[in-house]
């Protein structure tokens, strides 16, 4: 398969894939927590007020070589699972990091069970935004988006655009401008596919970082899907297979666009080094017409979104998850 190109090498994509906790599991242990931090006599809550959560996860014996308390004789299975995460406060989590010699495996592991069977009863749920907010504190959502994404992103706008009304702006994300009678601010990022509740506050931490922004007329939000793509069914850039699960990442955009006071409309990418520009716009309609089954298409508001299909128009086809066709040369 072509697409799903990435530029972090292969040990790197192992390592992120393999060592990440399952966002399931992560759901239990923060129930276990009874939404206090687990170090002893600390009371500190994890989500505080008005939904605030602090909390990180810690790993007992780390996942990394260079981390506390690493373990050789272990194995990435054994790093992820429940018993070798905890719950802490970022205060906490950074002196038990420090200080590797008094809070040793053994130590932790019985702090853990200690605090585990004084909140036993407890009924607390993490929600999807939570989730998403606690993946990303704790290094497990990654993003990279670096000059070659930049390019991309500026090559679907310059068919839009004149380049005279594309301004790239200076931080420390990829971000543009589009300038003349409506003001346009461009942020972009990525779907991680081991923490898509992690992409998804991605997003609403970029739109509302930007809600402090000079006066704009919307912001457009280019994702990079290719950690929707189901690449054991997809056969290379021109069959494409979205996973069962992708309408759920959708939806939940369609949520956060319901959500701001300014418009706010999405572009999806997908990056594949067959075509020139080294990435395509990602063939999508808005409607299922084969209703013989449960439909999963996409239901986030795609105007903008065929604006930018239409000018890089490409023979394609998509399948959703209710596993019908979508031939994109039919809605051009």
């Amino acid at each position: 398969m072509c697409i799903l190109v990435q530029k972090l090498n292969e040990e790197d994509k192992w390592f992120m894939s393999s060592t990440k906790p399952k966002e399931s599991t992560i759901k239990v242990l923060f129930a276990l927590s009874g939404n206090e931090c687990a170090f002893t006599d600390c009371t500190t809550k994890l989500v505080q007020d008005k939904n605030n959560l602090i909390g990180e996860i810690c790993h007992i014996e780390a996942r990394r070589p260079d981390g506390a308390r690493y373990n050789k004789y272990s194995n990435d299975q054994a790093r992820r699972e429940i018993s070798n995460l905890i719950i802490l406060c970022p205060t906490h989590h950074k002196i038990i990091d420090n200080d590797e010699n008094t809070y040793t495996v053994q130590l932790l592991k019985e702090m853990k069970r200690q605090h585990e069977f004084n909140c036993k009863g407890s009924s607390i749920e993490l929600n999807d935004r939570e989730l998403g907010r606690l993946m990303h504190n704790s290094g497990y959502y990654s993003v990279n988006l670096s000059w070659w994404r930049s390019t991309m992103i500026y090559n679907a706008l310059s068919k839009l655009y004149q380049p005279l009304e594309i301004k790239a702006s200076k931080g420390d994300s990829v971000k543009f401008e589009i300038l003349g009678e409506e003001k346009k601010i461009v942020i972009s990022t990525e779907v991680d596919a081991n923490s898509v509740h992690g992409s998804l506050y991605e997003i609403e931490r970029l739109l509302n970082r930007e809600e402090s922004a000079d006066s704009f007329n919307e912001v457009m939000c280019f994702v990079f899907c290719n950690g929707l793509v189901d690449g054991r069914y997809s056969k290379g850039a021109n069959h494409i297979k979205l996973k069962k699960r992708s309408s759920d990442f959708f939806r939940a955009l369609e949520i956060i666009q319901q959500r701001y006071n300014f418009k706010v409309s999405f572009v999806f990418l997908l990056e594949d080094e067959s075509h020139d520009d080294k990435f395509v716009v990602l063939p999508l309609i808005s409607d299922c017409q084969h209703r013989r089954t449960k439909c999963e298409c996409v239901s986030v508001d795609l105007a903008t979104h065929y604006n930018f299909q239409i000018v890089n128009s490409w023979d394609a086809e998509v399948v959703c998850g209710c596993m019908q066709t979508r031939v994109f040369r039919e809605y051009t």
